[in-house]
C-alpha cells in the first residue's frame, strides 16, 4: 500500500482546519471570506482527498490480498474507486447542509451558490431555506453522475468483497434517493439524517 492516500487525507483535514480559522467571525462577515470550497473544482478536491483515498487504500490492500492478477484491470478499477469516493462524500455533503453550517462550515461551491445571488453566510444564516434545498439538490445530481459512471466496476472486484462493497456504495446512496424524497424536510431536524430500518434492510437487499 502506499503513503500518498494518507498523505491526501491529511489535506482534506487541512481543508476543514480552514473553516475553523474563520468559524469566530459573524455570519453577516462571511461574504468576505474566501471558502476553501469556492469553485466546484475545490468541491472535487476535497471530496478526492477525504473519500476517494479510502478507495484507494482499500483497493491497495485488495491488491495485496489478492495479488494484481484477480484485479485485472486494477488502473480503471483505481479511477471508478475515486469517482465513487467522490459520489459517496458528495451525499454526506448534501445531507448534513444544515450541520455543516451550525459549526460555520459550507461545502457547497460559492460559484454555485452565487450563480443563485447567494454567498456562503446565506446559507450558514438559513440551511434550511429553499435555495439551500435547491444546492441540495444540484450536490445530489454530482454524486449520482459520479455513481453512475462508476457502479459497473464494482462487479470487477473479487467475489469475496464485491457483495460487501456493493451494499455499502447502494446503502449511500439510498440516503441520496431518501433525500431527494424529503425535499423541504431533510434539513429541519438538528440530527444527522438516517434511513428508516425498513428502507435500509431494502437497500442492501436490493444489492
Amino acid at each position: 500500500m502506499t503513503t500518498e492516500p494518507l498523505y491526501n487525507l491529511l489535506k482534506g483535514f487541512g481543508m476543514d482546519l480552514a473553516f475553523n480559522a474563520q468559524s469566530t467571525e459573524r455570519p453577516t462577515e462571511k461574504h468576505k471570506v474566501t471558502f476553501p470550497m469556492a469553485t466546484e473544482a475545490d468541491l472535487d478536491r476535497y471530496a478526492t482527498y477525504v473519500a476517494s483515498t479510502v478507495a484507494e487504500l482499500v483497493l491497495g490492500l485488495l491488491q495485496h490480498l489478492y495479488n494484481q492478477s484477480q484485479l485485472y484491470n486494477y488502473p480503471q478499477m483505481a479511477h471508478a474507486g475515486r469517482e465513487m469516493g467522490k459520489a459517496l462524500q458528495c451525499v454526506n455533503i448534501a445531507r448534513d447542509i444544515h450541520r455543516d453550517a451550525a459549526i460555520g462550515r459550507v461545502y457547497i461551491p460559492t460559484t454555485w451558490l452565487a450563480e443563485a445571488g447567494l454567498t456562503p453566510a446565506d446559507i450558514q444564516v438559513n440551511p434550511r431555506s429553499t435555495a439551500a434545498y435547491a444546492m441540495q439538490e444540484r450536490v445530489l445530481d454530482k454524486a449520482e453522475g459520479l455513481y453512475g459512471r462508476a457502479r459497473g466496476a464494482i462487479e470487477e472486484l473479487p467475489a469475496g468483497v464485491r457483495g460487501p462493497v456493493r451494499t455499502t456504495v447502494e446503502s449511500y446512496m439510498e440516503i441520496g434517493r431518501y433525500l431527494r424524497e424529503r425535499t423541504g424536510e431533510s434539513l429541519r431536524t438538528a440530527r444527522k439524517m438516517r434511513l428508516p430500518v425498513g428502507r435500509r434492510l431494502g437497500a442492501e437487499v436490493g444489492s
